[in-house]
């Protein structure tokens, strides 16, 4: 009698102490930080240790080199949350990882993720928003619609996520247990965690719950991250709070300091500034504060989401001139994408303006490459998810069966050029060699934003002397032309991409 009661108690005391709904943050650099977030039943006893390492030792705890404690808990919608965030690890590579509780022996699957590069290699993301159910308190309501933008992600394995809020209907601990039980969904067959940057919306009621559930890097959950080395930064608004004060002062201020550095910079925020669902008011405080901004300081894509229907605005400037205070500008707009539909109900698209390139309504999510000559973006239909295969090691290419939108003015990717790159006027101003004549070094200076570039030497005969990739440090690099014969050469500098930059003619001495 005592052995089975000893028993019985043992088995309860293990099935409670397991941890469960998991997730990878992106609160800091992603390169070099992560954080692994979980849930511990409140009823357990005792809590789990995250031991980690870059070998996988599958389930083995006490092979993985590291471990950690949780930096910080969360009572939170009637949760015990744990964060542990980790910090100082290597770039662009796998950390392997399992939960474990001491007291009861308790140990989670194995599962890891990925740091991102630290360079200016080709990124992948994700961004949507509006995950809530259709309004009544069934937490089942609309659901699958909300799981197969999941598995859709799981598919794809992105670097990131940005999420831009409303994930439930009323915010509720229910309604949270099914949402963190439904993400588990965006783990991979292999079990890696891809990374979420989370957006308060509209029905995140209590103003604390984003922080709360995703340690985002303040209270106020507005935040700036960057990705690689200057290829993107990437800016997460509240639009549920005051937009001008406080945090137009903070986005205008990180704007001057990082954006002159960066390929391309990029904003999420949850309601849209000129929605394109006709139930929907214009935010007018969204357009006074922001868009001004986001235009001076070259914003070169924005995701939006609340009205539950497919946009793409063409790129954009204010103008009071314009509809709604927006006109066109092909070389120096930002472009507003979303809004929305990542398993929310649906809603007309019956507002467009003289500048939407595309609108739609249904199931969807952004699917977007970034490298610095360019940012590639496709709008996936996610209802067939199940459907899709996965991805391999190259992500970037379309797995098989996805369904992507394809409006008549778009196609099925919308592409945008890096106009730095292209502007001949500020290639002209920021490109140059010297000395010329020359007799040993050539002394180079391109774009700050290039982390690499391609160098080709042809003689006057257009045979190829010299073909490299050089290194490019705060704007400059040289060329050592030592073996290089006398004569007329012509010096080629281009993207590792192929892209011309310019092209010099130059004498050797």
């Amino acid at each position: 009698m005592y052995k089975i009661t000893f028993i019985a108690f043992f088995v309860s005391l293990s099935v409670f102490s397991q941890s469960e709904k998991y997730r990878l943050i992106i609160n800091d650099d992603p390169a070099t930080s992560g954080t692994i977030a979980w849930h511990q039943p409140i009823s357990s006893i005792g809590s789990s240790i995250l031991y980690y390492g870059t070998e996988d030792f599958g389930s083995d705890w006490n092979s993985y080199p590291n471990s950690q404690e949780a930096d910080r808990t969360s009572l939170a919608q009637q949760m015990h949350t744990k964060f542990v965030r980790l910090t100082n690890l290597q770039p662009n590579t796998a950390y392997y990882f399992v939960l474990r509780n001491p007291i009861t022996n308790v140990t989670s699957e194995r599962m890891f993720f990925k740091t991102l590069p630290n360079d200016q290699s080709r990124l992948s993301f994700v961004a949507g928003g509006d995950s809530r159910t259709d309004g009544t308190p069934d937490v089942f309501a609309n659901r699958d619609a909300r799981l197969n933008a999941n598995r859709m992600v799981a598919k794809v394995k992105p670097h990131a996520i940005f999420f831009g809020g409303d994930f439930t209907f009323a915010d509720t601990p229910t309604e949270w247990d099914y949402w963190l039980d439904d993400w588990q969904l965006t783990i991979s067959d292999e079990g890696q965690l891809f990374g979420i940057v989370p957006a308060r919306g509209n029905h995140e009621f209590n103003p604390s719950t984003v922080y709360d559930l995703f340690d985002v890097p303040t209270s106020d959950s507005y935040y700036a991250i960057t990705f690689g080395n200057n290829l993107v930064r990437a800016y997460t608004l509240n639009s549920e709070i005051s937009v001008a004060g406080d945090q137009a002062l903070w986005l205008e201020n990180d704007l001057q300091e990082n954006n002159a550095d960066q390929c391309w910079t990029l904003a999420q925020y949850h309601t849209p500034i000129r929605p394109h669902e006709s139930g929907k008011t214009e935010n007018d405080d969204q357009y006074d504060a922001w868009a001004g901004l986001f235009y001076e300081h070259g914003v070169d894509l924005v995701f939006e989401s609340d009205s539950h229907m497919v946009k793409t605005t063409k790129a954009l400037k204010p103008d009071v001139n314009g509809e709604l205070g927006f006109s066109e500008d092909p070389i120096n707009g930002t472009y507003y994408v979303g809004e929305g539909c990542w398993g929310a109900p649906t809603r007309n698209n019956d507002d467009d303006k003289e500048w939407t390139l595309a609108s739609g309504s249904f199931n969807q999510i952004k699917w977007v490459w970034v490298d610095c000559e360019r940012i590639e973006m496709r709008t996936i239909m996610t209802d067939n998810a199940e459907e899709v295969a996965s991805l391999g090691d190259n992500i970037f290419e379309e797995p098989d069966n996805i369904e992507l939108w394809n409006p008549e003015s778009i196609g099925e990717v919308l592409v945008i050029q890096n106009q730095a790159l292209s502007n001949p006027d500020f290639v002209k101003t920021n490109v140059a060699v010297y000395p010329n004549p020359f007799k040993g070094i050539l002394n180079v200076e391109v774009p700050s934003i290039l982390e690499k570039v391609n160098i080709t030497l042809y003689d006057i005969n257009g045979r190829l002397i010299l073909n490299e990739t050089k290194k490019v440090i705060k704007g400059s690099f040289t060329i050592n032309t030592t073996t290089i014969s006398n004569g007329m050469v012509f010096l080629r500098i281009s993207t590792t991409r192929g892209q011309a930059i310019a092209t010099k003619k130059l004498l050797k001495e």
